[in-house]
């Protein structure tokens, strides 16, 4: 086969939960694991774009909501008696809770802070999408805060911007923790000026920021990875040099919730200050400092996402990155039904019809199946050779229309028989 090219603060909270016996069953047992909307002004969180006032709840529907709702019964009216923080122009506003098994909706005659994210509605109702805490995850929270987090120090008159994201938006080429999982990629521009930037770029799986435009702008760029990943920095920098770049598990990633306050409270305590937070859920390209972000349809290529914006060489990295001999992801697919490896079947389990699953046949033989195509199931035909390293992928055999035994620790797969209508079959 030839060489593929590009063508054009959980884990811990996790382990303290199962610590005490949470499951399923049990998980809203004890009045700590309630969470609440009301918040102490003492330990109020400063996440970025919330606002926080006081308030009561008021016993008056929400506006354009009816009884028959499901949903109405987490929106509540609230009279604003005080604002702490931002700006709020109208005496009742529509408190958004979240939707809960755990938590029943603030009652009417309740009162205290409130934090959240407001937003104007088409009737010009202000509606806010209100956080909660419980008692142990306000615990959590405050040892964080005191949690030992050495940082490199910046440059005396360096901007300090911290960004989030879950993952980027660009198939990577190079791979930060192997050919068998999938590792994305992250443009991101540093816009012209004066002052030096300190970057602390954090994300929840393997990443690697392209940083490109006024790079020499870059004082220092801090790599955030959530504590207990599989590798312990699956994320690198394309456009900087080592010797600017740090790594550290011991800060949380902005995710646009609590862990902003957190992240905020120990970059002061280590530096002195910071001057911008943001988060998003997935990153095609974030401008420095500004934080204004693109959405990958304005991509230059005509796939978006499949972008080649770099060697292997230009990784600067604290393991060894490796290449993909095989695209990732849809792209990897695309390419072996071209070469004729791959046939997409028509005939399978009903299961998978209903949730649009695609099954491919494995025809010829494949060395490798495609890095993150976590949907995607397989049939390997009679008489091929399994590919390299099958426990990343859903593999089933057409003699047996069983998962292959290699595949056998793999989760996620759907179907016990793909030979059976119904996906069971004989056991």
């Amino acid at each position: 086969m030839t060489k593929f090219r590009l063508p054009g603060l959980f884990a811990a909270w996790t382990a303290a939960v199962l610590a005490l016996g949470w499951s399923n069953a049990s998980a809203c047992q004890g009045p700590g694991f309630h969470g609440s909307i009301f918040f102490s002004e003492q330990g109020l969180p400063e996440v970025g774009g919330t606002i926080a006032a006081y308030v009561e709840i008021v016993d008056r529907p929400p506006p354009g909501t009816t009884g028959d709702n499901p949903q109405a019964s987490y929106a509540v009216v609230a009279h604003v008696t005080k604002v702490v923080r931002g700006k709020i122009d109208q005496e009742y506003v529509t408190l958004d809770t979240q939707a809960s098994s755990c938590d029943h909706p603030p009652r009417a005659g309740e009162k205290g802070l409130i934090i959240g994210y407001a937003k104007t509605d088409a009737d010009s109702n202000i509606r806010i999408r209100t956080l909660s805490e419980s008692r142990y995850g306000f615990g959590f929270r405050i040892n964080e805060r005191i949690r030992a987090c050495p940082m490199p120090q910046a440059a005396a008159d360096a901007l300090i911007i911290a960004y989030g994201t879950t993952w980027g938006e660009i198939y990577s080429s190079v791979s930060t923790v192997g050919l068998g999982r999938e590792t994305r990629a992250s443009r991101v521009v540093v816009e012209p000026g004066s002052r030096p930037i300190y970057a602390i770029l954090g994300s929840s799986g393997p990443l690697i920021w392209k940083i490109e435009g006024d790079t020499t702008r870059i004082d220092r760029v801090i790599l955030v990875t959530p504590p207990g990943s599989e590798s312990a920095f699956p994320s690198a920098v394309v456009g900087v040099p080592k010797d600017r770049i740090g790594y550290l598990t011991c800060l949380p990633i902005a995710r646009g919730g609590l862990e902003e306050d957190t992240l905020a409270y120990v970059i002061r305590r280590e530096l002195g200050h910071i001057d911008k937070i943001a988060a998003a859920r997935s990153t095609y390209r974030v401008s420095l400092p500004s934080l204004a972000t693109t959405d990958i349809s304005l991509s230059p290529t005509k796939i978006p996402g499949f972008e080649k914006l770099f060697d292997i060489s230009e990784v600067n990295w604290i393991g060894e990155p490796k290449e993909y001999d095989v695209a990732p992801g849809k792209f990897g697919i695309a390419s072996l039904l071209e070469e004729g490896r791959l046939v997409e079947l028509d005939k399978i389990p009903d299961p998978l019809k209903k949730r649009h699953i695609p099954v491919y046949k494995i025809v010829k033989p494949v060395r490798r199946l495609p890095a993150g195509n976590n949907y995607a199931l397989y049939v390997l035909g009679s008489g091929i050779a399994l590919p390299e390293d099958p426990r990343w992928s859903c593999i089933f055999l057409e003699e047996t229309g069983k998962l292959a035994p290699a595949s056998a620790g793999h989760e996620g797969c759907m179907v016990v028989n793909m030979n059976s209508s119904d996906g069971r079959g004989p056991q």
